[in-house]
């Protein structure tokens, strides 16, 4: 079951990690025809304003997320399914109690995490998950 398990968790991290790539990719290359087209910012003039780490750092968390929540989710099913096949011996339903709510405690700390990044970023009035930064020149 542990492997299975890992199995699994590999391998929707992977298609999730690569998914967002790829919405990273296919939407970089969107323009606005109503506005003067601009030359983009090369990858140094984005590197030294603090743009390309924070594009970075944004998509790391966002991955984080995504397999912590994956994660989360497969722990609590695995405990259920431990709870289920425990045919009452009290140590495995203990076990299988303890993961369930490990599970849970996990998701609401995930879910607080956007809760507080929203909270930081109403305080500071700027969105901090699709930063924009002021380059001159552009």
């Amino acid at each position: 079951m542990k492997k299975i398990s890992h199995t699994l968790l590999t391998a929707l991290s992977t298609f999730f990690i690569s998914a967002q790539y790829y919405m990273i990719q296919a939407n970089s290359g969107l323009t606005n025809p109503a506005i003067e087209k601009q030359s983009s910012p090369t990858t140094a003039d984005r590197a030294q304003s603090g743009g390309l780490f924070t594009e970075y750092f944004v998509f790391f968390w966002n991955t984080l997320i995504t397999v912590g929540a994956l994660s989360t989710l497969l722990y609590f099913v695995w405990g259920a399914l431990d709870w289920v096949t425990s045919a009452g011996d009290k140590s495995k339903l203990e076990s299988a109690r303890g993961k369930m709510i490990n599970a849970f405690l996990g998701m609401l700390i995930l879910g607080s995490s956007f809760i507080i990044v929203g909270f930081v970023g109403t305080l500071l009035n700027i969105n901090l998950l699709q930063p924009v930064f002021l380059t001159p020149g552009f």
